[in-house]
C-alpha cells in the first residue's frame, strides 16, 4: 500500500490518497497516517451515523424543556489551539450531559406535578434524580457499542414516532389554536430590554441550545465502517432531519399554546404547557413519558460523546494521568466512563448552596459549545486556509467561504450568548457565561504550561504534515508517494 497527497491541478487542492488498499484496511490506514493505530472494531455504518446525533440532540424534549423562557425574549501555534478546543470541546460535553440529565429529572419531577397536581420544588428531589439518571445513562456506556447500536436503532424510531404523536396530539387535543399572525408576527418583550433587535436575538438562544450536538457522530468515527466518507454524509442527513423535526415541532407547539404568562410564569413550563393543551394530568403525563425515554436516549450518546473524546486526549497525553484513563475493556473506555459519573455528580452538588451556581453551569454549555466549533475554523483560516488536505468528502473551493461565513455566525452568537436574558441585572440573573468560558481556558491554559506543551504531541500527520503547515505552491498535479 502506498500513500501520499495529491495536489489538483484544476483547484490547487491537496487530497489525502491511498493506493492498493481493501475497504476493510482504508479507515485503519488512515488513522495510520495521523499515527495512530485502529483499536476500536469497525461494525457502525451510514445509519448509525445519522442516529447517533440525531439522537444527541434530542430536539423533540430538548426545545420543549427549555423553550418556557425563551418566550419571554422575543505548528506550536497550532498544537495550541489543538490544545484548546480539545479541552474547550470536553467541558461543553460535560455541562450539556449535566443539563440533559438535568432535563430528565425535570421531566419525571413533572409528570409526579401533574399527577399530584402540586408544584414539587426541592432541590434534593432534582439532585437525586439527576444523579440516579447520571448513573443509568452513563453506565450504559459500560454495555459497549453493540448495545449502543441496538439502543440508537430503537431510539431513531422512538423519536421518529413521538414527533407524530406529539404533533397530531397536541393539533387535535388543545381546546384552542392560535392564528397565524400570532404565531408568526406576535412580538412578546418582558426581559427589560428596549432594543427590540437584542430581544430578538435572545429568544433565537433556544434553537441555538436545541441543534448542538449533531457533530457528536464524529466520536465514534473509529467505530464506523468507511469513515471519510459515512461520518459526513450521516451529519449532513442528520442535519437534514433535524431541521425538518424542528420545524414541525416548533409549528405545532406555537399553535397551540393557550396561555403565554403562565408558561412564561411557570417553574416547569413543559409541564405547564401540557396540561394547558390536554387539561388531563394522565395525558400530560403520558407526553412527558414519551419524552423521557427520548431524553434518556440522548444522554447515553453524549455521555459516549464525552469518554471517547476523553480517550483520544488521553492518547494524546493530553489529561492529567493519560496513561491510567488510556484504556480500553471490551472496546469501552471503562475508566473515563466512572471519571464522567464522579464529576457529574460532584459538580452537582453545589446547587445545594443556591441555584445561580446551577444557571452558570447552563451558560456554559452553548458558549462552549460554539467555542469549540469555531477553534478548527479559525485555525483553518489562519494557518492552512486554501491548502487544507482534503478527503473524499468536502466542499472544495467553497469550504474557505463556508468556514468564514460560520466563523463570522460563531464570533456573533457567543456575545450574544454573553448578555443576561433579563435587566435590570443582579446576582441571581447575571449571565455567567463569560465567567464560566474564562475559567475553563484559564484551567486549559495554564495546565498546557505546566505539562501539555512538555508531553501533548498531538496527531503524527506525517507527510501530510508539510502540507498542512506550508500548502504546496505547485499549480500541476503531482503526487507524494
Amino acid at each position: 500500500m502506498s500513500t501520499g497527497v495529491e495536489t489538483n491541478g484544476t483547484e490547487g487542492k491537496t487530497s489525502i490518497v491511498h493506493e492498493e488498499v481493501s475497504a476493510a484496511d482504508d479507515d485503519a490506514n488512515q488513522l495510520n497516517d495521523l499515527g495512530y493505530k485502529q483499536e476500536f472494531k469497525r461494525n457502525m455504518g451510514l445509519l448509525l451515523q445519522i442516529a447517533f446525533p440525531f439522537i444527541g440532540m434530542a430536539i423533540l424534549p430538548n426545545w420543549l424543556v427549555g423553550f418556557g423562557p425563551s418566550l419571554a425574549s422575543g505548528g506550536p501555534s497550532s498544537l495550541f489551539w489543538g490544545w484548546v478546543g480539545g479541552y474547550m470541546y470536553a467541558a461543553a460535553l460535560l455541562t450539556a450531559n449535566m443539563t440533559v440529565s438535568w432535563n430528565l429529572a425535570q421531566l419525571i419531577i413533572g409528570i409526579a406535578s401533574v399527577l399530584r397536581n402540586e408544584v414539587i420544588e426541592n432541590t434534593g428531589a432534582y439532585v437525586g434524580v439527576y444523579i440516579i439518571m447520571t448513573f443509568v445513562c452513563t453506565g450504559a456506556g459500560y454495555l459497549g457499542m453493540t448495545f449502543t447500536n441496538v439502543m440508537n436503532h430503537f431510539i431513531a424510531f422512538w423519536l421518529v414516532a413521538t414527533t407524530f404523536v406529539f404533533v397530531i396530539g397536541v393539533l387535535c387535543l388543545s381546546p384552542a389554536r392560535n392564528d397565524a399572525s400570532w404565531v408568526f408576527l406576535q412580538f412578546t418583550n418582558e426581559t427589560g430590554y428596549d432594543n427590540p433587535a437584542i430581544v430578538f436575538f435572545l429568544g433565537l438562544l433556544q434553537a441555538g441550545w436545541t441543534t448542538i450536538g449533531y457533530e457528536s457522530g464524529i466520536t465514534i468515527s473509529e467505530n464506523t465502517k468507511d469513515a471519510a466518507r459515512t461520518g459526513p454524509r450521516g451529519l449532513m442527513l442528520c442535519i437534514t432531519a433535524g431541521l425538518v423535526q424542528g420545524f414541525l415541532i416548533t409549528l405545532a407547539a406555537l399553535f397551540t399554546i393557550q396561555d403565554l404568562d403562565g408558561l412564561i410564569g411557570a417553574s416547569l413550563p413543559i409541564s405547564e404547557y401540557f396540561m394547558q393543551t390536554t387539561r388531563n394530568p394522565q395525558v400530560a403525563a403520558f407526553f412527558l413519558a414519551t419524552m423521557i425515554v427520548s431524553q434518556a436516549g440522548s444522554f447515553a450518546n453524549t455521555a459516549i460523546a464525552f469518554t471517547r473524546l476523553t480517550w483520544s486526549m488521553a492518547r494524546d497525553n493530553a489529561l492529567p494521568y493519560s496513561k491510567f484513563f488510556y484504556k480500553l475493556d471490551r472496546d469501552v473506555p471503562v475508566r473515563l466512563v466512572g471519571l464522567q459519573i464522579v464529576l457529574m455528580v460532584v459538580l452537582i452538588l453545589p446547587v445545594f448552596g443556591t441555584m445561580v451556581y446551577w444557571r452558570a453551569i447552563l451558560s456554559t454549555t452553548i458558549i462552549s459549545y460554539n467555542c469549540a466549533y469555531g477553534m478548527p475554523l479559525l485555525t483553518r483560516l489562519l494557518f492552512v486556509r486554501n491548502k487544507m488536505p482534503l478527503g473524499p468528502y468536502n466542499m472544495g473551493r467553497w469550504g474557505v467561504v463556508v468556514n468564514a461565513i460560520a466563523l463570522l455566525w460563531i464570533i456573533f452568537l457567543a456575545v450574544v450568548l454573553c448578555f443576561p436574558s433579563t435587566v435590570p441585572t443582579d446576582g441571581t440573573t447575571f449571565n455567567y457565561s463569560c465567567v464560566m468560558l474564562g475559567a475553563v481556558i484559564i484551567f486549559t491554559v495554564v495546565y498546557w504550561i505546566i505539562s501539555g506543551r512538555h508531553k501533548y504531541k498531538g496527531p503524527d500527520a506525517k507527510e501530510l504534515g508539510e502540507f498542512a503547515t506550508h500548502g504546496d505552491d505547485s499549480d500541476d498535479a503531482t503526487k507524494v508517494q
